[in-house]
């Protein structure tokens, strides 16, 4: 079964208990982070967040429960812990919450990326990533270098008792150079394309071409060492 399958399962459950609004949202995160510093590996990260969460508003008060397991009793003991929380809030609610009625919205949207970089091998990146540093080096006064090669791609749907579905899918690609040199015992430092481990922008791995972080590893070099 599909996870939206699995979603509308619950927003079914939520109709037949007679809750006033309901909304059910899953959430599916997958992050890369690769660090290579001195020409060796540093950091390799790789991680999976994912979860679901629903809220209900019933007998005038609001109800949230959340789980991290995508499937279909999952998330129905979790919509019956929202409804309970809901009855217990409703008690102790001196004003109760009435929602307006409104139309279903269905939307869906993708950013654009040519390269999937999950897809790409982690010793691809690595080679790349070598390469790029490379021309960092090369000079005594040069203390040390670091390049940053990071990867999200999130996925988030939305399905409420309205009708509405709302799809999100979301591809983030980014890269980062630094480098350090010393003279006469005072370090300075440049960076690119920006500080703080780079940047990163809503596109695949060919974004990490475009960057031809080669040529920038060239240039921020020769800046540090005429400071």
């Amino acid at each position: 079964m599909k996870d939206i399958d699995i979603l509308k399962e619950a927003v079914c459950f939520l109709k037949k208990r007679g809750v006033e609004y309901g909304e059910v949202r899953k959430d599916v995160r997958s992050a890369e982070s690769i660090t290579v510093e001195k020409q060796h590996a540093s950091n390799i990260t790789s991680s999976i967040a994912s979860g679901m969460g629903i809220r209900v508003l019933h007998k005038g008060a609001w109800g949230f429960a959340a789980t991290p397991q995508i499937t279909v009793p999952s998330l129905i003991s979790t919509a019956q812990k929202a409804i309970e929380y809901a009855k217990t809030a409703s008690v102790l609610s001196k004003k109760k919450i009435r929602l307006p009625e409104r139309s279903p919205v269905r939307d869906c949207y993708h950013s654009g990326f040519i390269i999937d970089p999950f897809n790409i091998p982690v010793s691809q990146k690595l080679a790349h990533l070598f390469k790029a540093e490379s021309h960092l080096l090369g000079s005594n006064l040069i203390a040390h270098t670091k390049a940053t090669l990071f990867f999200e791609k999130t996925e988030k749907i939305f399905l409420d008792t309205y009708g509405s579905i709302i799809e999100q899918y979301f591809m983030e690609s980014g890269a980062g150079l630094e480098v350090t040199a010393l003279h006469h015992g005072e370090p300075q430092k440049r960076s690119f394309p920006t500080s703080h481990e780079g940047h990163i922008c809503q596109a695949g791995y060919e974004a990490i071409l475009e960057m031809n972080l080669e040529e920038c590893a060239k240039k921020i070099k020769k800046e540090v060492l005429l400071l």
